[in-house]
């Protein structure tokens, strides 16, 4: 059972030897900077990550809007490289060059849906990404740790929040969309996941559903370097802000 007092910490583990290596070289450019930023084509995300699709073109207002003081010039293959990063992963986000319209903010350190016992950081999060941009979806998929999550944001308003775990449903905010029952998460209207048998153990499945909501919403992000329509572009690698961090409930009502 995933043991939720461990924070985001916890979470971190899944998704680590998917991505490329990220070189010796490439890590101390990245945190030390120096060194020349080639553009290359757009390199694949999305398995045991979480990621935001922001719907804009203008990157230099994202970044703003998501105050990250520190953002960096970094390609694809380095940024999602350092995102699934054992040593820079943990604290860094890479906000992609747009695609089809879509800009996509992707760590492991963005605000997750947690249980009660933690300060409900992405709802507040996501909600003020929305009222900038308009169109705003949230995924994430965990499958060691049974964690999946899904959000759809319009114009400001948090139309669709979910997030599951072994422990059961942490976060279910507004109505199943049809586009959940399409896909085959049916079990959605029941309190407790892990308790229920339709629900299941098949975490492949699972992750293949939010995936398969990311394209319905806006893009599925794990092939993208097999489009041949998308020329080579640079993105950003930033620190993600402190207050992104989870904290207990107790301690606010203290």
């Amino acid at each position: 059972m995933v043991w939720w007092g461990l924070g985001i910490s916890v979470l971190m583990i899944g998704g680590l030897w998917w991505a490329p290596v990220l070189s010796r070289l490439s890590l101390s450019r990245l945190l030390f900077g120096g060194g020349k930023v080639t553009a290359d084509r757009p390199h694949g995300f999305g398995y045991k990550m979480a990621w935001v699709a922001v719907k804009t073109r203008d990157t230099a207002k994202l970044i703003n809007v998501l105050q990250l003081s520190d953002a960096r010039s970094a390609n694809w293959s380095t940024g999602v490289a350092a995102v699934y990063s054992e040593r820079v992963g943990l604290d860094r986000v890479f906000v992609t060059p747009p695609i089809d319209g879509w800009s996509h903010v992707v760590g492991l350190s963005l605000p997750h849906p947690m249980s009660d016992a933690f300060q409900d950081r992405c709802a507040p999060f996501l909600t003020n990404l929305s009222r900038e941009f308009g169109s705003v979806n949230y995924y994430a998929s965990f499958p060691e740790l049974e964690y999946f999550a899904w959000a759809y944001l319009r114009n400001g308003e948090l139309k669709r929040g979910f997030a599951c775990s072994s422990e059961g449903v942490l976060w279910n905010r507004g109505r199943v969309l049809a586009d959940e029952r399409s896909v085959g998460l049916e079990w959605l209207n029941i309190r407790a996941v892990a308790d229920d048998e339709s629900a299941g153990n098949n975490h492949q499945l699972r992750e293949r559903q939010v995936l398969e909501l990311a394209r319905r919403w806006s893009l599925d992000p794990t092939h993208l370097e097999a489009r041949d329509d998308l020329e080579a572009s640079v993105g950003y690698l930033a620190t993600a802000p402190t207050d992104w961090q989870p904290t207990e409930a107790t301690r606010l009502a203290a």
